[in-house]
């Protein structure tokens, strides 16, 4: 969705964000969409000969929902798409380049938005159900009832299936008040499990981490180490991929070489680096 281009060739229905785009620019800095993007659907071998350059080893990219099945449950297979994403694998493979497919990342079709309001609604789970079956007893504790029920079949059928790898990421951290215990001024929230906590970046003058350019990330090697040690104890034979984190940083045209030999970002790598040895219980 962020690169490829070709916002409705072959196939390809509307997306949420073409939607959104388009409906909103004035929500964008630029006002820039991804009609064309960088035009990866269209110039991808010229990233795979950049990636040879580079050495490169594996890459990793998006399937568009809305590339392949375009009306998301309803419809079918758009036969094209799955043309183009068979051509980029057969590329990347026939180079030595291990492909790295992400499922989703941001775009859907804009009938899943339609119908479910995106990955927001109340309905959606994630890894508890898949994995074991069930839901996390904090989520029971709090929606009890109004959690869509799992049959013993599909709960056994869910337990019995096998999730090769956990993708993670990780862009900044937060403090949680538990606001069962403490006073907390949350608004009204927009799901009954609103109200139940509240995030902040800070505790009086004290800062979870330093603050990038981005202004809601801020850097936390600590939380990082936290977030791989939870997922590691309570899905423990499960491996586990970082797929994406990053240090914020403002596109600058203007920065020149010398700038770019910069300390934060060295800085940045070198803690997250070892956060992940002490996480995987190396010395």
């Amino acid at each position: 969705m962020k690169y490829e281009g070709a916002y409705l060739t072959d196939g390809k229905s509307l997306n949420n964000w073409d939607v959104f785009t388009h409906e909103h620019p004035e929500k964008i800095l630029d006002e820039s969409n991804g009609d064309v993007a960088v035009d990866q659907y269209h110039r991808f071998m010229e990233d795979v000969d950049l990636m040879i350059s580079l050495g490169v080893k594996s890459y990793r990219f998006s399937i568009s929902w809305s590339r392949v099945l375009p009306r998301g449950r309803f419809g079918g297979i758009n036969y094209s798409g799955i043309k183009f994403y068979n051509i980029v694998i057969d590329a990347l493979t026939s180079r030595g380049i291990k492909p790295f497919v992400t499922l989703n990342h941001m775009d859907y079709p804009q009938e899943f938005e339609n119908r479910f309001q995106g990955w927001l609604s109340p309905e959606m789970q994630i890894l508890d159900p898949v994995i074991y079956g069930t839901y996390p007893k904090e989520m029971v504790n709090i929606l009890g009832p109004a959690l869509p029920r799992i049959s013993t079949n599909e709960a056994n059928n869910l337990k019995n299936s096998k999730v090769d790898f956990m993708g993670i990421n990780h862009y900044t951290s937060y403090f949680i008040r538990d606001c069962l215990v403490s006073a907390c001024n949350t608004g009204s929230g927009a799901f009954k499990a609103d109200g139940f906590s509240l995030k902040l970046d800070r505790i009086g003058n004290v800062t979870i981490g330093e603050l990038t350019d981005v202004k809601w990330q801020h850097t936390d090697p600590e939380g990082f180490r936290k977030m791989l040690d939870y997922l590691k104890n309570r899905h423990p034979e499960i491996p586990i991929f970082i797929t994406e984190n990053g240090f914020g940083d403002l596109q600058k045209p203007e920065t020149t070489i010398k700038e770019l030999h910069d300390t934060k970002r060295i800085q940045y790598m070198s803690g997250y680096l070892e956060a992940l040895q002490a996480a995987i219980g190396m010395e």
